[in-house]
């Protein structure tokens, strides 16, 4: 099976390659749905999730699963995302819980629960990150006091035990939203955690020590960048009368989202916030990476690949190649 990276070291100005390809993993696995989450452990594994096929793990060597869906001991049910939390993988659950899982020398086991306080409901966490003995979860919220009116948090903070701490980037909106279709990223340097949503090339900037939103960005972007409508996400209600049940309706926003350049990841990796977003052109790849300088913010390259961007850590940079057989791709980006 050839192993060719497509895509990369064609930069915005056609200048000379900004990657080089450290190594590739190439496992002979089929898979269907798409990628809920990917994280790097402090030892090099690369874990998973997707969806239908729960969480695995990847190296040069071997993929194997990290935890099936399922209801039984070490499986997982209604998961949403995963993360670190400290030298342990913390995944999601919809329904308050959250499972850690240390590794041993027989793969990764159940260690324990966490149970998050809920102050009001969560239709899916998208993102979430353990930072300084609290947990950040980036999803669709409604606040129960204003829910006729269309209101939603999108970020909260809880801490270590699940205790709620306090919610962030409210949303007001005058008709019924979709907000659990959207996705949203979370980020982190040494002072902030950066939050950014699917829809809008803007990140707000949270403090670790105050907890407080210190400023909204708009990030500047491309000329190819075809902006999301801004009721993309009560279109999606109106087109389908309000049924959301049915397999059609998902595929069908998963086909309208494909028209719009929206924002596929975003992270921090030495000193540059990264954001992967779709090119919606014909005459490009299917996706631009977009470094921007921190802690300014100004745009410094844009890299064409039709590779998805898993995750990074330490400026090894993992991605999906092709959408069928996993095949990763370790970058560096050249200094």
């Amino acid at each position: 099976m050839s192993c060719a990276c497509v895509g990369f070291g064609r930069t915005q100005s056609g200048a000379h390659p900004y990657f080089h390809i450290a190594e590739v993993w190439e496992h002979d696995q089929l898979f269907y749905g798409f990628f809920l989450g990917a994280t790097v452990t402090h030892d090099g594994d690369l874990i998973m999730l997707l969806h239908k096929h729960g969480i695995k793990v990847a190296d040069k060597n071997k993929l194997y699963d990290f935890a099936l869906i399922g209801n039984g001991p070490d499986e997982v049910n209604h998961t949403s995302t995963i993360c670190l939390y400290k030298e342990h993988v913390a995944e999601i659950e919809l329904y308050q819980k959250i499972q850690i899982f240390k590794k041993t020398n027989k793969g990764y086991k159940w260690k324990k629960n966490i149970w998050r306080q809920e102050q009001g409901c969560f239709q899916r966490v998208s993102s979430a990150r353990f930072i300084k003995d609290k947990w950040y979860f980036a999803g669709m919220e409604y606040d129960f006091e204003h829910s006729l009116k269309g209101d939603f948090y999108l970020l909260r903070i809880c801490d270590e035990n699940g205790k709620f701490i306090k919610r962030l980037i409210r949303r007001k909106y005058k008709e019924p939203k979709r907000l659990n279709l959207m996705s949203f990223y979370l980020a982190e340097d040494k002072e902030n955690v950066f939050f950014v949503g699917e829809d809008e090339p803007s990140v707000h900037i949270i403090s670790k020590d105050t907890l407080q939103i210190t400023r909204k960005i708009k990030l500047e972007v491309p000329k190819f960048y075809v902006p999301m409508p801004a009721d993309f996400y009560s279109r999606t209600v109106r087109r389908h009368g309000g049924n959301f049940s049915i397999p059609e309706f998902y595929q069908a926003v998963e086909r309208w989202k494909s028209a719009y350049s929206r924002i596929t990841n975003a992270l921090v990796d030495k000193r540059r916030f990264i954001v992967q977003m779709r090119t919606c052109s014909d005459d490009l790849p299917r996706f631009a990476l977009l470094f921007y300088h921190l802690p300014t913010f100004g745009l410094e390259k844009v890299i064409f690949t039709n590779d998805f961007l898993l995750t990074s850590r330490s400026g090894k940079f993992y991605m999906f190649q092709n959408g069928v057989l996993l095949r990763f791709v370790w970058v560096n980006p050249q200094r």
